[in-house]
């Protein structure tokens, strides 16, 4: 659905701010590359996939597996302890961005093959 890809775009620009928003910039070198890194790609992928008359196939997926990141990033990347705020922001967006990515995969425009028919030999 292209309202969902339009919500992903508002998450997409969120995360490229939080950090300077909510104050752990300054706490938080790896939060605040992480955030501002994925936020650029969701906001990019999401983005192509609102405008684009039939979005590329796979798109909402990718945006999920990006989703998936940004929810388990804080603890892999290990800034969960420094900041609870950067954590916090990253566990809501990263769920936030799996349901909308989930809902444009699974409502999205169905794909159909057309066959070209072949002469008779």
């Amino acid at each position: 659905m292209k309202w969902a890809s339009w919500v992903l775009v508002i998450f997409g620009i969120w995360l490229i701010i939080a950090p300077f928003v909510l104050g752990y910039s300054a706490i938080s070198a790896a939060a605040t590359t992480e955030d501002v890194i994925l936020g650029v790609v969701i906001l990019i992928l999401s983005l192509w996939s609102a405008l684009a008359v039939v979005p590329p196939a796979g798109i909402s997926w990718i945006l999920l597996l990006l989703g998936i990141w940004v929810l388990i990033a804080p603890f892999v990347v290990g800034y969960a302890i420094m900041s609870g705020t950067a954590m916090g922001n990253d566990v809501v967006m990263g769920i936030l961005t799996i349901v909308f990515s989930l809902i444009g995969a699974l409502t999205g425009t169905p794909r159909t093959i057309v066959e070209t028919p072949r002469p008779p030999a």
